[in-house]
């Protein structure tokens, strides 16, 4: 057992440094030869393998680039698609004392709108691919491909060692902009370092685990969790284009049994996403076996408890466990993880009442609070309120909104010490299990009652997903000066077929208020976050817009 669990030698090594630098060149040290990354085709089939020492070396070749060209000190942003040039450069911009700002174009961006935020959060060079490089045309920030900043390094042959402080920032990453502009978050090396040794506990990782991800590095789940959580680890880990999981949900469960992989997860979204691919297909391959899937994680939007159950029963032929999955709550401001619950524990008392609502994701902690916000107090068993918490792993702020600073970082308690970080989450404990029941403002208030925006698009998407309905926006608007609901749609299929009126009389029945209007847009128009949430801000513009338009014409 000894060669198996990560020991105390273990994290001893690791402890030498609480810095990313002395992370990849501490673990290179121990285990040179250990295979860390591997990339698969869309076939499955490795295209490309990255060993440890690999990784240090062709990263000490960029970082050398880096340096020579002055971005040492600097932001840079890394924009690329999925492959191993991504996690290369990333590793190099820590040990050239460069801070990465892993990013993406937002859905419905031209390359050109990327200017201004590239200039709002202070970046002065991009790095990317030799096909996105064409593409990028930003006045005044110049960008870099991996072959430009190898030829470089041929004139800075030697490596300037940094030596930064673990209260530096490592790295920015942005909030998902689901209710509001994406935030940069300073993520400092302390805070890395607290999160991947609290997953690791977490996760109980261990020697033999093996970890597969379709997840886009610009998101913290895919990049905190499947890059960094590696190397602390120790733990060879797989990588899947999230473009094949768009294509073919399937392909996660076949590489998950190819590769015996023991440690993956994603969004509830995913595993319906799965569900529906199998409803249209059938079978699965009769030979597909989970069993090695140790911990099926769930975070980063509402965790369904109705997705993930029909999800266990039908892969439990498969070798799918109940003890695998693994509900989880974090966000961008904590780096990545919270807490999490081995196994499906429903609060039966709220299923009962709203047929899918709250999953465990915790449990109580010093760690975490829910807060009634008027009386700052915490709240009883049972009460919902806003979710705060407190730890190593919580970000210094945002690298601008500094006004949003001072509501959300650093609040206090009146009947606890210490300073908190107001999530912007609602939930509730009951019977120590921490239960999380949706946005502070996705709560609608309509015609005087409050409506879970989250729970209304959870019950049309499960109920009108065989009819075609892809994503379900549920947002408050004015009409004729009230407040009334609107939805917004996604369809899958031609949208002449859809029923609207069987949608919104469903909507009445669940929860006694008639929407104003319903929209529809066509598979792949809904506006979304680069990590696949709805942004409601622009779904809540848009229903208005088209509201006000009506009442104008008539």
């Amino acid at each position: 057992m000894q060669n198996r669990l990560l020991t105390t030698a273990d994290h001893d090594r690791t402890a030498e440094s609480e810095t990313l630098p002395g992370l990849l060149r501490c673990r290179t040290a121990s285990e040179p030869e250990k295979l860390i990354y591997t990339f698969l085709n869309a076939d499955l089939k490795p295209e490309c393998q990255i060993t440890l020492s690999g990784l240090l070396e062709q990263s000490q070749k960029l970082a050398c680039g880096m340096q020579r060209i002055g971005l040492k000190g600097t932001r840079v942003g890394l924009i690329y698609t999925h492959g191993p040039e991504f996690v290369q450069v990333f590793w190099a911009s820590v040990l050239a004392g460069v801070t990465p700002v892993p990013m993406t174009k937002p859905r419905g961006t031209s390359w050109t709108g990327m200017a201004a935020l590239l200039s709002k959060h202070g970046v002065r060079a991009v790095l990317t691919g030799q096909t996105l490089a064409a593409l990028i045309k930003v006045d005044h920030v110049p960008v870099y491909t991996l072959q430009s900043l190898l030829e470089f390094s041929h004139e800075q042959p030697q490596l300037e060692l940094q030596s930064p402080q673990a209260s530096d920032v490592a790295f920015i990453q942005f909030t998902s902009g689901s209710t509001s502009q994406p935030k940069g978050v300073a993520i400092s090396h302390s805070n890395i370092l607290a999160n991947v040794r609290q997953i690791s506990s977490a996760f109980q990782c261990n020697r033999d685990d093996v970890g597969l991800s379709w997840l886009p590095f610009h998101h913290d789940m895919g990049l905190i969790g499947h890059v960094i959580q590696p190397v602390y680890a120790g733990i060879h880990n797989y990588f899947l284009s999230p473009k094949t999981f768009v294509a073919r949900p399937l392909k996660w469960l076949a590489a998950i049994d190819k590769y015996r992989v023991t440690i993956s997860g994603a969004p509830s979204f995913a595993y319906r996403r799965c569900l529906q691919q199998i409803s249209q297909s059938g079978q699965l391959d009769t030979d597909l076996d989970l069993s090695c899937w140790r911990l099926a994680y769930c975070g980063s939007e509402r965790v369904s408890y109705r997705t993930l159950r029909e999800f266990l029963i039908a892969l439990r032929r498969y070798g799918m466990q109940e003890r695998a999955l693994f509900p989880c709550y974090g966000l961008a401001e904590a780096t990545l993880f919270v807490s999490g619950v081995q196994g499906l524990k429903a609060d039966r008392e709220s299923l009962n009442k709203r047929d899918d609502q709250a999953v465990a994701v915790g449990s109580s902690s010093r760690v975490i609070k829910v807060v009634d916000t008027v009386r700052r107090r915490c709240c009883e068993d049972g009460q919902e309120g806003e979710i705060w918490v407190k730890s190593a792993s919580v970000a210094r702020g945002y690298t601008l909104e500094t006004e949003s600073d001072g509501r959300v970082f650093g609040q206090k308690l009146n009947d606890v010490s210490g300073r908190f970080l107001r999530t912007g989450d609602r939930g509730y404990f009951r019977a120590g299990l921490l239960y999380v029941t949706g946005r502070e403002n996705s709560v609608l208030k309509v015609r005087g009652r409050p409506l879970c925006a989250e729970f209304i698009e959870g019950q049309v998407e499960h109920r009108f997903t065989r009819h075609g309905i892809g994503r379900c926006a549920a947002v408050a608007v004015n009409c004729d000066g009230c407040e009334t609901l609107g939805l917004v749609l996604e369809s899958t299929r031609a949208i002449a077929s859809l029923d609207l009126h069987r949608i919104v009389s469903f909507v009445l029945e669940l929860t006694g208020v008639a929407p104003e209007g319903a929209h529809v847009l066509s598979s792949g128009r809904m506006p979304l976050t680069t990590s696949g949430k709805i942004k409601r801000d622009q779904c809540r513009s848009l229903m208005q817009s088209l509201l006000d338009k009506e009442v104008n014409c008539a």
